[in-house]
């Protein structure tokens, strides 16, 4: 299945997720496919940022190649080879989903119940 970035986006947000934003190199993905990753300059030509606001603090962008319709291209995409590239937002690609796990959750054991083996 594939979508557009708004409308890949928009899958994401009704389910309590958003395109994946990739803040370590640890992260970075590669796979089979190109997928939508939460990156854009739709604001501000040519400065990109991630859906939540914040620059990417490093890259993995292909090398631009002069292109007439570059102009255009203001969704971020992840190639297969793990390259970042610029792309018009309505093409159709496939996409991933991040959401953040709340891990709130209280121990067994209040902390003065808590025991450990005696030496």
């Amino acid at each position: 299945m594939s979508r557009s970035w708004d409308s890949a986006r928009s899958f994401c947000r009704e389910a309590g997720a958003d395109l994946v934003v990739v803040s370590t190199e640890e992260e970075q993905l590669q796979g089979n496919n190109t997928y939508w990753m939460g990156a854009t300059d739709k604001q501000h030509k040519g400065k990109w940022t991630w859906i939540a606001g914040k620059s990417p603090t490093f890259g993995f962008w292909d090398v631009w190649e002069e292109d007439p319709d570059k102009k255009q291209k203001d969704c971020g995409m992840m190639k297969p080879n793990g390259r970042w590239t610029n792309e018009r937002c309505s093409k159709s690609s496939h996409w991933i989903c991040e959401r953040s796990w709340d891990c709130n959750f209280s121990p067994l054991l209040p902390i003065s119940q808590r025991f450990a083996p005696e030496d």
